[in-house]
């Protein structure tokens, strides 16, 4: 993990997306990736924000959907993870 606020470096994130994608397969695992992408072309273009932490949050923002699906719940399974 990387120093600042108990973010996973991107290596860590993209592992752990990995491995959701194992226990949980589906469209989800495409959406994140997308959604980093995404996320960092915009923090490119903010001064104050960093495009590697945005990219690791986009990755991770569905990350308790690893789980299942369990509708909202995953909000709650994701931070607990």
């Amino acid at each position: 993990m990387s120093s600042v606020m108990n973010i996973p470096a991107i290596d860590e994130a993209e592992s752990l997306l990995q491995e959701a994608d194992t226990m949980n397969p589906g469209p989800w695992i495409g959406h994140s990736i997308i959604t980093a992408f995404c996320a960092r072309k915009i923090a490119e273009h903010c001064f104050d924000l960093n495009a590697d932490t945005a990219y690791v949050f986009g990755l991770l923002h569905d990350i308790g959907r690893r789980f299942g699906v369990t509708d909202m719940k995953h909000i709650i399974d994701g931070y607990i993870l």
